[in-house]
C-alpha cells in the first residue's frame, strides 16, 4: 500500500526527526524480534532521504518505507508499506477458504477435520489482524514524528 503525507517541516527537518526514531540494536538475530514482541517500538534506518521503519528490527510483519521530498518548502513523505513475503490479503483470503473447509467438511460428517480448519482459519485471521495492526502502528508511529502527518492513499 501506497500513501502519502505532507507536513510543515522542511525536507531536513523531516529527515533528521525520523532519524531521531529508536535504532536498530545488538547483534543477535533474534534481538531485534525479541525487543520488538515485547514493547512497541520502532527500528528506524535512514539513507540519504530514504528511510525504513519497523516495529521488530526488519522481522516484523508490516515495514514501512519511504522517501522524503520538497515542494514548496514543505516535506512530502511518500510511504510504502509491505508486509513481508506474504502480504497480508493472503492471510485473509486464506482464513475465508479455510472457513468455508471447516463448513464443508462439518456438512459431510467430519467433525474432526472441521474443527482443525475452523482453527487455522481463526489463526489466520489473527495473523491478517496483526499485520494490520502493526502497519497502523508504524504509519502512527512516523505521523507522530513529523508533527501529525495525515496520510492520503495513492495508487500504484
Amino acid at each position: 500500500m501506497k500513501f502519502r503525507g505532507y507536513t510543515e517541516l522542511s525536507k531536513q527537518e523531516a529527515l533528521k526527526a525520523l532519524d531521531w526514531m529508536p535504532r536498530e540494536r545488538d547483534k543477535g538475530f533474534m534481538a531485534g524480534r525479541m525487543v520488538g514482541g515485547a514493547v512497541n517500538r520502532t527500528y528506524t534506518r535512514v539513507d540519504g532521504d530514504r528511510f525504513q521503519i519497523s516495529r521488530t528490527a526488519g522481522m516484523g510483519s508490516a515495514v514501512c518505507s519511504g522517501r522524503v521530498s520538497e515542494a514548496n518548502g514543505v516535506a512530502v513523505i511518500d510511504l510504502l508499506v509491505t508486509f513481508g513475503l506474504v502480504s497480508a490479503g493472503f492471510w485473509l483470503l486464506l482464513a475465508m477458504g479455510l472457513f468455508f473447509g471447516a463448513t464443508a467438511y462439518y456438512v459431510y460428517g467430519d467433525l474432526y477435520m472441521a474443527v482443525v480448519a475452523l482453527g487455522l482459519s481463526v489463526t489466520s485471521l489473527i495473523w491478517y489482524w496483526f499485520a494490520r495492526w502493526d502497519a497502523r502502528y508504524l504509519m502512527s508511529a512516523v505521523s507522530e514524528r513529523l508533527g501529525g502527518v495525515e496520510w492520503t492513499r495513492v495508487s500504484s
